[in-house]
C-alpha cells in the first residue's frame, strides 16, 4: 500500500530505494498536494512497506513535484534530490539515504520557480529549468547550480526541459514551446558547449 494514488516512481539503485510520488486527492489532476514515500531495500525477497520522508511541522511534507538522480553509466552516486512546493521559488535539498530535508535553496533573486531539474556527473552540477512566479510576466531560464555548495555558477535565459544522456557527456533541451531540441556536449570539468538545435 501507498498513499492514495501513486503516480511517479523512481528506483535509486545504489541505496537499492525505491521512491514514489503519491497523489492525495481523488481528482487531483497533477494540481493537489503530494506526498512522497520510499520504499527501503527494494530489491530484497521480503515483505516491504513504505517510510514517509522527514515530516516538516510535525506533518507527512506536502509536495508539488520530487527530482531525484536517474542511474547513470558512471556510476556516479548522488546522495541528494530534491522537492518543490507549489509555486515556491525555491528547491528543497532532500538527503536520499537518511530521507530527511537538509537545505532550503532560496531562488527568490532569480524570480525562479522551479519546473524540472537534470543532474550533471562531470563537474557536480545540476541544471535547474525556472519559470517565473505567477503574476509575473511570462520568462523561462536555465540555473546552473553546484550540486555541493548549491550555489547557482550561471544563468541562461532559455525555456524547456534538461536531460543529460546516460554516459554524463550530452545535455539535451527539449523545448515544447519554440519545437527545439538543443543539444550541448558536456566537457570533463563539466562546462557545457553549445553544439546544434534540431527543429522538429
Amino acid at each position: 500500500p501507498t498513499d492514495k494514488i501513486p503516480v511517479e516512481m523512481h528506483y535509486i539503485e545504489h541505496l537499492d530505494q525505491v521512491w514514489i510520488l503519491c497523489w492525495n486527492e481523488e481528482n487531483a489532476l497533477d494540481a493537489g498536494t503530494k506526498t512522497v514515500v520510499v520504499i527501503r531495500q527494494a530489491s530484497e525477497d521480503m515483505q516491504h512497506h513504505i517510510v514517509h520522508t522527514q515530516p516538516i511541522a510535525n506533518r507527512f511534507d506536502l509536495v508539488q513535484e520530487v527530482f531525484l538522480p536517474p542511474n547513470n553509466d558512471m556510476g556516479h552516486k548522488f546522495q541528494h534530490g530534491y522537492a518543490v512546493h507549489t509555486q515556491q521559488q525555491a528547491l528543497y535539498k532532500l538527503h536520499l539515504e537518511g530521507m530527511k530535508y537538509t537545505k532550503m535553496i532560496d531562488l527568490h533573486a532569480y524570480s525562479c520557480v522551479p519546473k524540472s531539474v537534470a543532474f550533471i556527473s562531470l563537474g557536480g552540477q545540476i541544471i535547474v529549468h525556472c519559470e517565473a512566479p505567477a503574476g509575473e510576466p511570462k520568462h523561462s531560464q536555465h540555473l546552473v547550480l553546484d550540486y555541493v555548495t548549491d550555489a547557482v555558477l550561471s544563468q541562461k535565459d532559455l525555456s524547456g526541459d534538461p536531460y543529460v544522456s546516460p554516459d554524463g557527456r550530452y545535455l539535451v533541451v527539449i523545448d515544447d514551446e519554440g519545437d527545439t531540441v538543443s543539444v550541448n556536449r558536456i566537457e570533463d570539468t563539466g562546462k557545457i558547449e553549445k553544439m546544434y538545435d534540431e527543429y522538429t
